[in-house]
């Protein structure tokens, strides 16, 4: 289901383009035609429109989004309290730049996965020149002059060529897992998996942390500059964590704060 939902680059574009809107004094009832015309997004556009007819006939801006299916609970969340506050305009706007930096996030981390393939797979393009043309060139001419290459001074020759395929298939079994990762860092539900995984890897769990911990304080800066309470925008920033302890640490804090400490 997560997967039907909007990218984060077009959840930036929307909110972004709503605030925009709201700030020029145009009514949310006149979205559909935001996103209309040449070479605008076709998704943005049919979900603009189907909420700008909701509006029309009375439904608020947060009913109208959830009706349409594409936007996460959290987004849904953030309009509700933009709504309640009086300060959609600034809501829309913040929650454009947190999915622009989510985006932008996303985007190195597929970067950092396919950038060593493409060095990997140049690598196993020179292996494969020197395994399958080079090497068999000398062993020739060293059989010819010895008889026997095992059994020769040159021994070591078949040596590089075994250790040449045998380098040529790690290299290509690294490529694959890597491509995989960075497929499935194409989609929300594939980074979670990606997460759980690296959580658990002690050489990437610090930074998994790390990145886990930008997100929570910049999903907490985005709820409460709209206007929203700081239990309330706990609870609705534990709903958008996937890192596990982080989200156990959170949820005790949360609690010590219901029980009266800052």
């Amino acid at each position: 289901m997560a997967d039907q939902y909007f990218t984060q680059q077009q959840l930036s574009t929307f909110c972004g383009s709503i605030a925009m809107m709201l700030r020029a004094g145009i009514s949310l009832s006149e979205t559909s035609g935001l996103f209309s015309g040449d070479g605008a997004d076709a998704a943005l556009e049919k979900a603009a429109a189907s909420m700008g007819n909701a509006m029309e006939q009375g439904s608020s801006f947060s009913d109208a989004a959830e009706a349409t299916g594409v936007f996460p609970a959290y987004a849904l969340g953030v309009f509700r309290v933009g709504e309640m506050s009086g300060r959609l305009d600034q809501t829309l706007e913040r929650l454009s730049n947190y999915y622009d930096r989510q985006s932008r996030l996303h985007q190195r981390l597929r970067s950092s996965l396919v950038y060593p393939v493409v060095l990997l797979l140049m690598m196993c393009g020179v292996l494969a020149v020197l395994v399958f043309a080079v090497l068999p060139m000398f062993e020739r001419v060293y059989t010819s002059l010895t008889g026997s290459l095992a059994a020769s001074a040159y021994a070591y020759v078949l040596a590089a060529s075994v250790i040449g395929r045998v380098s040529m298939v790690l290299a290509v079994a690294v490529s694959v897992i890597l491509l995989a990762l960075a497929w499935m860092a194409r989609r929300a539900t594939g980074r979670q998996r990606m997460q759980g995984w690296l959580e658990r890897v002690p050489g990437t769990r610090k930074a998994v942390w790390t990145l886990a911990v930008a997100q929570m304080t910049s999903s907490l800066a985005t709820l409460l500059s709209s206007g929203i309470d700081e239990d309330a925008a706990m609870g609705l920033c534990l709903e958008q964590i996937g890192h596990e302890k982080l989200k156990s640490v959170l949820g005790q804090c949360r609690e010590e704060m219901q029980q009266g400490k800052g």
